[in-house]
């Protein structure tokens, strides 16, 4: 199980598209990159929530405890919730994390890691205020997944999305903007 969601056009929505869009690639590829937006827009949506797809995250540390130990986010997943991103390349959309630091945090919070405590990690939490017992040999980060609740809320729209938005391109009811110069990676 990754932690991207992938939709490769050219197997699931392809004969579709073509049909709607006149097998214009530049629709096609249109179409699919505002999925790619819509759905990391959802999914950042849905990280802000607390719970994505419904799926309500388990409990962390409170703030007091975080802040102490240099680790404070005060909302969901920090900053990493603007780390989500799309990636469209020969027809395959990706979702999800836009750097390499991003994605192996990721992991950790979508499936959850188990720290040996060792004694530099003690003496960190003793420092904070907040020594460990002595019979405490791991700290357990739970599962807080998001992209595998979130595809399951989303799959359901992404038929319609893009039938609007082939619709839109194909009547030259859209005027496209200038290319855009940023381009982001999605790393598994």
């Amino acid at each position: 199980m990754n932690p991207i969601l992938v939709i490769d056009v050219t197997d699931e929505i392809q004969p579709l598209l073509e049909r709607m869009a006149g097998n214009s690639r530049k629709n096609i590829s249109a179409a699919a990159k505002s999925l790619g937006w819509f759905m990391q827009k959802e999914i950042k949506k849905g990280v802000r929530s607390g719970s994505p797809g419904g799926a309500t995250f388990q409990e962390r540390r409170p703030y007091g405890v975080r802040a102490a130990l240099g680790n404070a986010a005060r909302t969901w997943y920090g900053r990493m919730r603007n780390a989500i991103g799309y990636q469209y390349y020969d027809g395959i959309l990706r979702i999800g994390w836009t750097s390499k630091t991003a994605s192996m945090y990721g992991k950790k919070q979508e499936f959850g890691n188990v720290t040996k405590v060792t004694d530099e990690i003690r003496r960190k939490f003793a420092r904070a205020g907040y020594p460990l017992r002595k019979d405490t040999t791991e700290i357990i980060l739970p599962e807080r997944p998001v992209f595998e609740p979130m595809a399951g809320e989303l799959y359901p729209q992404v038929a319609p999305y893009v039938q609007q938005k082939i619709n839109e391109y194909a009547s030259g009811d859209v005027a496209f903007s200038k290319k855009a110069r940023r381009k982001y990676k999605v790393y598994v």
